[in-house]
């Protein structure tokens, strides 16, 4: 499950009347022995305290190489994007989850070893934290995944790919959300 810390919103910007701006990055802290985890981004659903859930899909997916993205850098998932405003109960990012090396995996020494996102298709990565996005206010958060902690190597788990001699990789994420 993710371990999310929040804190609240801030910046200025006119986004008119019942909108703020959501600005939303992804970042990493380094694990050892693998020298990339690309996950595969399909977009974001926002849940509102008091309506239903919408999402932003992406046109084309965006993979992402979290071992790149750390320190202050980050990629950005959601840049200037105008939402409702007001409270929000959870956040899921969209991935894609398909059970092959191409679109989310682990990189080591030996190739592309396939990475498993367990309920990835269901319910993404779930963020499951309130935070509120003000009226005509610059909302901006990143997302930043321990990867030392999410990413396992369970026992037992064989993949049919050749790579990496069959191993096979999950990802659990343990997350914080940074108010930035």
């Amino acid at each position: 499950s993710a371990l999310v810390a929040l804190a609240g919103c801030g910046g200025g910007s006119d986004s008119g009347p019942g909108t703020g701006t959501l600005n939303l990055g992804i970042t990493d802290s380094p694990v050892d022995q693998v020298s990339a985890v690309v996950v595969e981004f399909t977009g974001v659903e926002l849940k509102p305290k008091n309506g239903p859930a919408f999402s932003r899909d992406f046109v084309l997916p965006k993979s992402i190489e979290l071992l790149s993205l750390q320190g202050v850098d980050r990629e950005m998932l959601l840049e200037n994007e105008s939402v409702p405003a007001g409270e929000y109960e959870w956040l899921r990012l969209k991935v894609n989850v398909d059970p092959n090396v191409t679109d989310s995996y682990v990189t080591l020494a030996d190739g592309n070893c396939e990475m498993r996102i367990p309920s990835g298709n269901e319910s993404g990565l779930k963020l499951i934290r309130g935070f509120t996005v003000g009226v005509g206010t610059i909302t901006d958060f990143t997302l930043d995944f321990d990867l030392r902690k999410s990413l396992i190597e369970p026992p037992g788990q064989a993949s049919d790919s050749t790579t990496c001699d069959g191993r096979v990789f999950q990802l659990k994420p343990v997350l914080r959300m940074v108010d930035n």
